[in-house]
């Protein structure tokens, strides 16, 4: 590979904050990273901007004219990136400065994924009107918390949850977080591309907690989530999240099928839910969709969007018809095989059977199913109280920030000390 590491920004129509973050992520990097650009906007103005600046060859900027998928725009910039490990940021977002050496550490080590967890973020001026300046929230580090697992325990409570609230969640991810290169290969094996579905982040956050064994999870920030107005964050800030599906952008004219799963509108969380489905469907992990929580998913909706209620208990109700259903007939299915079988095998050797495998034989062919927790809801419940017991970050400092560069620079002021001691003990950890 050429580069260490690639930093993929995809952007549209946010030329100044993306601009922002080239030249942010530029100026705390050195030849050891990639920063790829790929620009989906209306015009190109943002290419002469990056020109302007004068970047290196290890800026790569693509203009890609006439609208296109959002996803497919992410993966324009996977296929243009060149290092042996990637990390996605968004157009507001930015980078620590020490994530060179520490992805550098992690090679050394063939570690396959990091994904950090931090309360530390960005709102950009404009966000909300109580912080017309910009507001950075620096969380503190817990210096006792880092482990290297299976991701498997956050995939698990990731689906329970529909995807809502994944980057919380300890589970493998590029958007925040860093994979290899080798694990984008892997899951473009099993689906035929690197990403699906409507929302890359959680799709790839499943695909990736499928198919990586181990997952470094850290309690530094690696990146910093940046907030501006025209985010998807931004419009959660301040309520404009959520509508009829038609009047966004994501499907672009593009020839999709939203999940029949999942109730037809657009938010944040019904988003999320889709492409969660579409990554299980996709990595041939349909049997982990039972975990799905649809009732409290239905709840949690009705209580952000209650223009929908009537909408959402209507596809609950009609969902759970077609859901008995269809176990119901399942259940018949198996039951007529597996009676038909053992009447088969009965009739064709009974006379050498010892009469107690008769008897077993005979009780098997009436015995009735029987209510039972599921292995999938045992797993679920472990996975919620291994997530409880999970560090939390305490939030200890708010700074008026107008940029994500000063953002950087106030944020490694405040933790330097704390992050030269976490590395340390964890570099002294045999992994």
């Amino acid at each position: 590979m050429k580069y260490l590491l690639s930093i993929i920004i995809p952007t549209r129509n946010r030329q100044k904050y993306a601009l922002a973050a080239a030249l942010q992520t530029y100026s705390v990097t050195d030849e050891r990273v990639q920063i790829v650009i790929s620009d989906n906007s209306d015009d190109d103005s943002l290419e002469k901007d990056i020109l302007a600046q004068n970047f290196s060859e290890r800026v790569v900027y693509k203009y890609i004219s006439g609208r296109i998928p959002g996803v497919d725009n992410y993966i324009s910039g996977i296929e243009l990136s060149e290092g042996e490990y990637l990390c996605n940021i968004g157009d507001d977002d930015g980078v620590m400065r020490y994530i060179t050496d520490f992805v550098e550490w992690a090679k050394r080590h063939d570690i396959k994924a990091i994904t950090p967890s931090s309360s530390t973020y960005y709102m950009w001026p404009g966000v909300l009107a109580t912080c017309p300046k910009g507001r950075l929230t620096i969380g503190s580090i817990h210096k006792s918390y880092f482990e290297y697992r299976s991701p498997q325990d956050g995939l698990i409570e990731m689906i329970r949850r529909g995807g809502v609230e994944c980057y919380n969640l300890e589970v493998a991810k590029m958007y925040h977080g860093v994979v290899k290169r080798e694990c984008f290969e892997k899951v473009k094996a099993i689906t035929g591309r690197y990403c699906g579905g409507l929302v890359p982040d959680v799709y790839l956050s499943t695909a990736f907690s499928l198919t990586i064994e181990k997952v470094l999870f850290i309690a530094i920030p690696l990146t910093i989530p940046g907030v501006c107005a025209s985010s998807e964050s931004g419009k959660t800030a301040n309520k404009k999240d959520y509508g009829e599906l038609k009047d966004f952008s994501y499907f672009c004219g593009q020839d999709y099928t939203w999940s029949s799963k999942i109730p037809y509108f657009y938010s944040s969380n019904t988003i999320w839910a889709d492409s969660l489905m579409h990554a299980l469907e996709d990595m041939g992990a349909n049997q982990m969709v039972s975990m799905f929580d649809l009732e409290s998913f239905i709840t949690s909706c009705k209580e952000l969007y209650p223009e929908y209620s009537e909408h959402l208990e209507t596809f609950y109700s009609k969902f759970n018809v077609n859901m008995n259903k269809q176990v119901q007939l399942n259940k018949q299915k198996h039951t007529r095989k597996a009676s038909k079988t053992l009447m088969l095998l009965k009739a064709k050797i009974a006379r050498r059977l010892p009469l107690k495998l008769k008897q077993i034989i005979k009780m098997m062919l009436r015995i009735n199913n029987t209510a039972r927790v599921s292995p999938e809801t045992r797993e679920s419940d472990e996975a919620t109280q291994s997530l409880a017991s999970r560090p939390q970050t305490e939030i200890f400092k708010y700074i008026e920030v107008d940029d994500i560069i000063k953002a950087e620079k106030a944020i490694f002021e405040h933790i330097e000390i704390d992050v030269n001691e976490y590395v340390e003990q964890i570099k002294s950890k045999v992994i």
